[in-house]
Parts: C-alpha cells; structure tokens; sequence
C-alpha cells in the first residue's frame, strides 16, 4: 500500500448491522424528507442513531452553534458509531469549526458524509485531523435520489474495490491527466474559507468544484477571488461538478477556461457529483488520477480498511509501543545500574576517606601521646636535675661544714640517699696523726 496512506487515517469499512449517527451542522431541515432518508438507511441494513434534540432548529440554524458542535465531537467520541451522515446543508457550518475537537476527531475516525454547506467540514477535517471524508447524499437528498446514487455510496463506505467515476457526458477545458489528493466541493462554501484559518492547501491536490443557483458572473468572481489569493498556482488539477441552476454550461465553461488559460494541468468538466440529480460519492483525502482526455477520476486504492486490517494495524502500532517501552525500561534499568554502581564507589571512596580519616586521627593521637610522654620525660628530666641539684647543694653544705669541722676539731655525720657519710676529724692517736672516715 502506498506511503501515503500512513499520513491519513482511514474509516473502517461499514457493515449491515453497524450504527450510522446523525448531525445536523448547518441549517434546519424537512422531517418527512428526512424520515424517508433514515428509513433507506435502515432498509440497507445499519442501525441509525439521532440525538435528542436533533430536530431542534434556531430560525436558519439546527440549533445553536454549541448544540451543533457538540453533537459531532460526541458522536466521533462515541465508539457504538461506525459512521456519521450529516441531515442536510444550508448554512451554519464555517460558524462552528472554532468548536470542534480536531485532535479527538481524528483518533477516531470514522465514516463522515455530506456535501453543499458541509463542504466546510469535509477539507477542514481532512486537513487538520487527517482523516478521509465523503463528498457525498446526505440523509434528507437520499429520499429522491437514484438507485444508483445511493448503491455508489454503499460501494464507497463498504467495499474492498477502488472507485472510478466515469464522466459519461464530460468535457475536456484542458487536456491532459494528473495525479494527486482528491479535494473540494461546494465552490461558494470553499470561497468563504479563504483568508481565514481554516483554508484548505490545495497544493498538489485534484480539486473538485461544484455549485448550484450561483449567476455566471458570481462564478466568475468567486473563481477569480480564489485565483488572487493563490489558491490555484500548484494544483495538479480540476474537475467540474454539476452547475445546476448557473446558467449555460457553456458560459460556466467559459469563464472556467477563461480564468486559467494560462494553467498547464488538466481541466476535466461534467463529472456527476455535487447539487445534481445523480450525486456520486467522492472520497477526500485519497490520492487519484484525473484524467481530462478520458473522462475519468480513477482513485488508487479504497477509501475504508476492513475491520480485521485496521484491527492488525492497531495491534502493530501497539506492539511498537510495546517495544518502544520495552526499550526505555531497559534503559532504564542500566541507568539505574550504573547509579548504584556510582553509589558502590561513592561508599568505597567514602570508607577510604573515613579509614584515611581514621588513621590520620590515630596518628595525631600517636603524636599527641608521644608529645606527652615527651613532656613527662621532660618533666622527670626536671625533677632529675632538681635532685642533683639539691644533691650538688648539699654536698656543698657539706663541703663547707667539713671544712668548718675540720677547722675546729669536730666531726660530723650526714646521709646522703641511701649511703651514710661520715666526714669528721677523730682525736689524735698515740702517734699524733688524724684519721678520715667515709663508709
């Protein structure tokens, strides 16, 4: 399947028994019409669903511009709805497109149909929720339209096949064949989006333009308003809807011609789709070629996706998340080992610095110890050299006493320590000699 596909998501294919819902985005409505309509959808075998408070109108609105915006993100949100088909156009619905949640649109996509005033619903969701929609029968068109109008929106919202409309009465304005993304509709409708925000880029796109009740000249400015704004420099192509009630096709395809005669893609007219009798489906978003010399739109692949394809695809996409987590967990994980690896040395570098710290702080106290000891032996030192101080003092008292003794005869005992010294003159002997004694 092309590349392309994965930039725009597809409808799932719709099925008898699936629920079809019903919007009112623009103007009110015929209820017998719009009776009718339900009971053909009915009849071809889907449930349908209105809101309570559908058939509410407001003088040329269905309702207010919240009660219309609100039923369609309802029912896009709602997952009982395969599909939405709008109840009519009119006017309203450019007034809501400020409401609408484009973002859960898009993840849910679904089945969206409708023409004329719902042009402005059909590019503006395509663009920004990037989703196909159905330029094709609303639910109050479908009483009086063909069998085969309503058995070719049955093939485009629930078959397999690729579509083809053939312009069996066309007219080739440039000749030629394009391929590119199929867009448009409504011509008026198209005009009024222009310089606003939701503008449709036509570049490289197949547009289609149709209209009804417009007077040739208002084509022609309405062409040539969108040809001054730009919209037209990088189309791939063109191809004419009905033109009911303008005029003169001729004239129609004059101006047409007129307005691009200096435009080299192919310009096809007479396509069998819009405000006209046998209004074909069209798909949005999906890229075809146009071919002006043939008379041909051939779309390239179709425009839904069975329910197991789209099943599978979801059941990919979640297993690539699946993956994708996986992969973060384990990143995860190394990181987390790598932290408590980090944590490991922070607390080894930690201990060394506390046993370092440690052994600095037995050192110092080492030191200090040794520096008291130190002190101590310098105080024994002291005492030390007190002692024999006092002991060299009181060998000089003695000295001198001996001295004095021995000046005047005497004798004297002193104990020094744990010896007794006796230092004294003893009588004279017989013989007349003095005699010392130190024991």
């Amino acid at each position: 399947m092309p590349g392309k596909l994965e930039k725009i998501k597809i409808p799932a294919r719709l099925r008898p028994g699936d629920t079809i819902g019903v919007v009112a985005p623009a103007g009110p409505f015929d209820r017998e019409s719009f009776g009718r309509g339900i009971q053909i959808l009915q009849e071809s075998g889907f449930e349908v669903y209105t809101p309570p408070g559908l058939l509410d109108a407001k003088e040329y609105l269905a309702g207010s511009d919240r009660h219309r915006a609100r039923f369609i993100n309802r029912l896009f949100a709602d997952k009982r709805i395969n599909a939405i088909i709008c109840a009519r156009g009119g006017y309203g619905s450019i007034r809501i497109l400020p409401l609408l949640d484009y973002q859960a649109i898009g993840e849910n996509p679904k089945v969206f149909i409708g023409f004329s005033d719902i042009t402005v619903l059909l590019n503006v969701l395509t663009d920004r929720s990037r989703m196909v929609t159905f330029h094709g029968p609303m639910v109050s068109t479908l009483a009086d339209a063909p069998a085969a109008t309503r058995n070719i929106l049955m093939h485009a919202v629930g078959s397999s096949a690729t579509i083809e409309i053939k312009a069996n009465r066309g007219t080739t304005i440039k000749p030629g064949a394009a391929s590119g993304t199929v867009c448009g509709g409504n011509l008026a409708t198209l005009c009024h989006l222009v310089g606003t925000p939701y503008a449709p880029d036509f570049d490289d796109k197949l547009l289609f333009i149709e209209d009804r009740a417009e007077a040739p000249y208002r084509v022609d400015r309405m062409l040539t308003h969108m040809k001054l704004a730009g919209c037209f420099e990088n189309v791939a192509g063109i191809a004419l809807g009905y033109f009911e009630k303008c005029g003169s096709l001729k004239d129609i395809y004059e101006i047409v011609a007129d307005t691009f005669r200096e435009a080299s893609f192919p310009i096809l007219a007479g396509l069998e789709a819009g405000h006209g009798y046998h209004n074909q489906t069209l798909p949005f978003g999906i890229e075809a070629t146009l071919d002006a010399d043939n008379h041909s739109l051939q779309y390239h692949w179709p425009a839904t996706l069975k329910t197991e394809d789209k099943g599978q695809r979801t059941k990919d996409r979640r297993q690539r998340t699946d993956d994708r987590g996986q992969r973060t967990e384990d990143r995860g994980q190394r990181t987390k080992d790598r932290g408590q690896r980090t944590d490991d040395r922070g607390q080894r570098t930690e201990g060394r610095g506390q046993r370092a710290e440690g052994g600095g702080q037995r050192a110092e106290g080492r030191g200090q110890t040794t520096e008291d000891r130190g002190q101590r032996a310098e105080v024994r030192g002291r005492k030390t050299d007190d002692r024999w101080q006092k002991t060299e003092d009181r060998g000089q008292m003695i000295e001198d006493r001996g001295r004095k003794i021995e000046g005047s005869g005497g004798y004297l005992k002193w104990e020094v320590g744990m010896g007794t010294w006796e230092v004294g003159v003893r009588p004279s002997t017989s013989s007349g000699e003095t005699k010392s004694e130190c024991n």
